[in-house]
Parts: C-alpha cells; structure tokens; sequence
C-alpha cells in the first residue's frame, strides 16, 4: 500500500498503544464516553468532548456504523456546523467568504491546536474543507515530528476575491470563533493574512502566536527551517550545496528569505513567481520567463501554494534530485508523490522541513520569556538545527536496508519525537546555552 498523509497520521498515532483513534480518523474516533483515560488526560477532562467549548455533542450517522459527533447548536459556544468529521463551519454575515477550522486530533487548553489562517479562493466550498482538512492532517504530522506541545488544526478562509476581503471584519470573526474554543485553538499568519491581520486579531482574543511582541519574523523562522533541510539533504545526497542549482518556486516572503539564504550559501539559485518582479531576488536568476519545471536544477524548493506538482510535470522536469521546500502539500495527488520517487527523486516532506514557523510558536507559547529576550537569530539558528537533524534522521531512515523504507510519509512515522516528553520550545533555553550558533543571519 502507498502511504499517504493520512496513513502516515494514522502511523504516528499507533504508536501510543492507549490511543482511541481508529483508522478512519473520525472525530467519533476520538470524542465519546469510551475515551481511554490516556486520551482523556490529553484532553484535559473527558466531558471536553472534540474542541473545548463546543460543548455537548450529539451523534450524526453517516452510513453504517460510522457516526460522528456534531456539536449540538443550541449549546454549542460558538454554533458552528459539522461539514466534514474533523472540519468545523464557523458562521458569517459577510457574504462571498466562507471560513472552516479543522482540527485532526484531541484538542484543549492543555495541548492546543495550532495552524495558520490562509485566505484564498477555491472552485467550491469542497475544496476549501478538503484543503482545510488535508492541511490540518499535515499540521498534525507537523507537530507529532517535532514535539511542539500543539496539535494539529488549521483555520481555512475562502473567499472569491481574496484581496478584496474586508480583513478587520474577518479577523473579528475569527475572534469570536476563537473564543468559544476557549484556547484549544491558536491560529497565525498563513497565505493572504499577515501581521497586520495578526496584529489586530491579537487585540480581540489572546490565541495568536505569530511574534507580535517580538522582532522575530515566522516567515524567517520558516526559511531558515527550509535551508537547515535543503542544506543538509543536498550534503547528504550530491556531496555538498555549494555550487548545486536550487530552483526556488513562489518567491513570496518565505521564498525570498529562502533564495537570499541558499544564494549566501554558495548555491546556484533560480527564481520563479507568477509575479516576475518579485522573483528578482539578489544574487539569484529569475527564470519567471520560462516554465519552471523545465529549468535545470538539482533541488527544487516549492515556496508556493499547493499542489502545484502534476503527473505531466513530474514527467517534464529537468534534472531534479531532491524536492525540498516549504509548501504545503506540493504534490497535486498521493500517485503525483509516488510517480516522482518512482523517477528516484529524493522528497523531504514538507511536514519536516516547512516546521520554522510552529517551532518558533513552541517557544513563544512555551517559554515565553526566553523567547522575548533571545536574539532573532539564536531562534533561527535553533530552528536550522532542528530542521538539520531531523532531515538527517529521516534520509539515514529512508535509505537503510529495510523493506518500504523508499516510502517517504511511512518513513516519515519513524521519526517523529516523543509527545510525553517536554514540547521542543521548552528544550531552547538548554540548547542556547550550550550550542555554538553557527549560521546565516
């Protein structure tokens, strides 16, 4: 069997030998009165049902014996609506914007879900939950690799003209949804939602983590978590970085930080963007004039929305080795994936090399004061290390002698961190006081 997200989900989690979740990854799977007291104590209180403040639930036959549990809406803190088994409905007045919170595990005050808020447009109201429950899904693989003390959640917007959304009267929406989780959710920046937007929504409701009270930019944290992997991948795999072709796909504020670092480094960096003046990008050479996947390059960094890798282009590209970067999700179907390891390209899951961002929220959220006091750059350089290592952890996996192990999510259940053991953010100030800081401000 091919291993997806979701059964690399499914794999982290068979690792707890009391966990209640069962194969299909329904939030009846982890909500009812048979919630084993390890579950429960994860949860904080069993009576806390899916989402803390949700609130009473009632149960929704779906076909056979598979039931989910609905909140029930007369109670419900924030009357939300169940529309996929792990993707909640929050209710607007705005019209033409839609907005949808997944949660892919237990989720309370105690260990909170956390992901960014993205504003796009989607062809149908399907797509957004289907995005919003495969990128919640990621985000728990995100936090299970790591340790981060957050579970997996995301908050998805969908909106037929994004860049025409009245902002203030969404972020005052999502406020309220926020609230009426009553903490088990925190939410940041994401596509088409930025500081500014965090800003005001920090204003509203205390569950943002985005380094507002800080010189500390989550876009940052992201890119040197991307470089720590696409570095140590390309010295494990080709023998070096210095002097490899990197072809950086989506030059937003995560792409460009990425290209500038790689190209600091002493790689050969090409740019691509839909926006060709934003893919110029010191020291780089922007191929925005041609179809990126015909340019050659050894490592392919997608910074860009989902997606994006199709069978046909899997077929076209030029030269590729390893694809590495911080896109969500890169490849257009779990085959797409599968087609290109088949073509012997080397992927490191973006739920491994894009973890920057949440990483810098486990020390924001879990050692606050270290946080606020700690260089910018002693925070990236404890991301890139954390990226680094785990990388290496996962090629070494992949490539050893054991069946299946060409397989990159089953690989990647391998090598996730102990959730009994303290979130990753309480362990900086221990590595900041040890640890030479050796990187590229």
């Amino acid at each position: 069997m091919w291993w997806s997200i979701t059964t690399g989900v499914k794999a982290l989690r068979a690792t707890s030998k009391n966990a209640v979740w069962r194969s299909s990854s329904r939030v009846a799977d982890i909500v009812n009165k048979k919630t084993t007291p390890a579950a429960a104590a994860a949860c904080a209180s069993k009576s806390a049902g899916f989402i803390d403040g949700v609130g009473p639930v009632r149960w929704l036959r779906l076909s056979g014996e598979q039931r989910v549990a609905a909140p029930a809406k007369e109670e419900a803190g924030g009357n939300f609506t169940l529309v996929s088994p792990s993707v909640l409905e929050i209710p607007l007045e705005e019209k033409g914007v839609s907005l949808y919170v997944g949660v892919h595990a237990p989720v309370c005050s105690s260990r909170p879900g956390n992901g960014g808020l993205r504003l796009w447009s989607y062809e149908s109201e399907e797509d957004a939950i289907d995005e919003c429950r495969e990128l919640s899904r990621g985000m728990s693989l995100k936090h299970n690799i790591y340790n981060t003390g957050f579970s997996g959640a995301k908050l998805v917007a969908n909106a037929k003209e994004p860049l025409h959304v009245d902002k203030r009267s969404l972020m005052e929406n999502v406020a309220k949804a926020l609230h009426s989780l009553n903490g088990s959710v925190y939410t940041g920046c994401d596509m088409n939602t930025d500081f500014k937007d965090m800003k005001y929504l920090s204003e509203l409701c205390p569950y943002v983590l985005a380094s507002l009270d800080s010189t500390i930019d989550a876009n940052k944290s992201t890119a040197h978590g991307v470089v720590g992997s696409v570095v140590e991948a390309s010295d494990h795999l080709l023998g070096g970085h210095k002097g490899k072709k990197f072809l950086v796909v989506g030059t937003g504020k995560v792409g460009t930080f990425v290209s500038s670092l790689l190209a600091m480094l002493g790689g050969d960096v090409f740019t691509f963007d839909t926006n060709p003046n934003r893919a110029d990008v010191h020291g780089c050479t922007n191929v925005s004039d041609k179809k990126w996947w015909e340019v050659e390059h050894d490592v392919l960094v997608p910074c860009c929305s989902s997606g994006i890798i199709t069978h046909d282009i899997v077929e076209e590209m030029n030269g590729t080795k390893i694809i590495v970067g911080a896109t969500n999700i890169p490849f257009a179907s779990d085959s797409v994936l599968h087609s290109a390891v088949q073509k012997k390209m080397v992927f490191v899951p973006d739920m491994l090399s894009s973890a920057g961002a949440v990483l810098a929220d486990s020390i924001e959220h879990y050692s606050k004061s270290e946080y606020h006091t700690a260089r910018d750059s002693e925070v990236y350089a404890f991301v890139q290390t954390l990226t680094s290592k785990k990388t290496k952890e996962y090629l070494s996996r992949l490539f050893s002698n054991k069946p299946g192990n060409n397989n990159p999510m089953k690989t990647l259940s391998f090598v996730h961190e102990d959730k009994n053991g303290a979130p990753v953010g309480k362990k900086f100030s221990t590595w900041r006081s040890s640890e030479e800081i050796q990187h590229v401000e």
